[in-house]
């Protein structure tokens, strides 16, 4: 199927503009346009699952997710075959306030925020930055901030390419705060502690943060343990020429661009035409998604029900359930 430069060229061809600024007033458009596809169903190219590599860690009680979790479907500690029950925040401390903190193995999860970390030094100790590219990263700057002494620190580090550089200031203990970058970069940037070596972030090449998803434990896990967890996945944007939608619907794609190009260009009802068949292309789309006989998440107000969370916008169903 079409890549994103492909649909952008078919659009231009369309709309017979093909000036560098209105082909990125294109891109735009088709990336919130799949944005909103996405959003409209639990579609089965965005669940995920992962048997090990997500683990407990013995006395922390926050767990951070890998940087594409959207939305858990299922948490489960392996080794004692027991599934995790998803429960709010609020609703977590009001029930077990009194023993939040006690040791054991973790019964409940709650949603506790984003991160702008996977991890944190154990012990002080300098940061180190550096790029997976050996060429082409070495004038774009990664700002860092962290504690040094409690007292909150910025430092900007110049990239080098592969070769380290390392912070002037020492990190404290669960120190790190952010990670950022002043633009795209040929490799991955990552940030790690310059003596642990642990990894407290990474930056993929069009990303300026990162954001990871955070769950508060109860019990606090008394011992290391690898889980299994099925999620739904965060939607990679649509970026580069080259970048394909997980989904097959680059032809809804292309008509809801061209519906946006016309509205630009103040051609009103032909906008409205063209965007009732992006409409009726989407429908078709999630239509053979059911047919096909897919689990897939209708996406609906967030509520809570007997105490668990069931999930932001989830109503879960079978074809053929009632």
């Amino acid at each position: 199927m079409y890549t994103l430069g492909e649909m952008v060229s078919r659009v231009s061809n369309r709309i017979q503009k093909s000036d560098a600024t209105f082909q990125s007033h294109i891109k735009e458009w088709i990336d919130e346009r799949y944005d909103e596809i996405w959003n409209k169903i639990r579609w089965p190219q965005a669940l995920v699952s992962k048997e090990t590599g997500i683990n407990f860690v013995a006395s922390q009680g926050h767990l951070i997710l890998p940087k594409d979790v959207d939305t858990i479907e299922v948490l489960a500690e392996r080794s004692n075959d027991h599934v995790l029950f998803p429960k709010s925040l609020a609703g977590m401390w009001r029930s077990s306030a009194a023993n939040m903190d006690n040791a054991g193995k973790p019964i409940n999860y709650a949603p506790d925020g984003e991160v702008q970390y996977s991890n944190q030094p154990s012990s002080a100790e300098k940061l180190s930055v550096v790029s997976s590219a050996v060429s082409g990263d070495n004038t774009q700057t990664v700002r860092l901030k962290y504690l040094v002494n409690g007292e909150i620190t910025y430092e900007d580090i110049s990239l080098n390419n592969d070769t380290p550089v390392v912070s002037s200031g020492t990190c404290d203990a669960s120190g790190v705060i952010s990670i950022s970058k002043s633009a795209s970069t040929t490799g991955t940037i990552t940030v790690s502690g310059n003596s642990s070596a642990t990894v407290f972030g990474t930056l993929g090449q069009k990303e300026y943060t990162a954001y990871y998803k955070r769950l508060r434990l109860r019990s606090i896990p008394d011992a290391n343990d690898t889980l299994t967890v099925i999620y739904a996945k965060r939607r990679d944007l649509l970026l580069d020429d080259n970048d394909v939608p997980a989904i097959p619907c680059q032809t809804a794609l292309i008509r809801g661009a061209y519906s946006d190009a016309l509205a630009e260009q103040k051609q009103k009802q032909k906008s409205m035409v063209e965007d009732a068949k992006f409409n009726q292309l989407v429908d078709d789309l999630i239509d053979k998604a059911e047919l096909q006989g897919e689990q897939f998440d209708q996406t609906i107000p967030h509520v809570e029900q007997r105490g668990l969370n069931v999930g932001q916008g989830s109503y879960r169903h079978q074809l053929g359930d009632t």
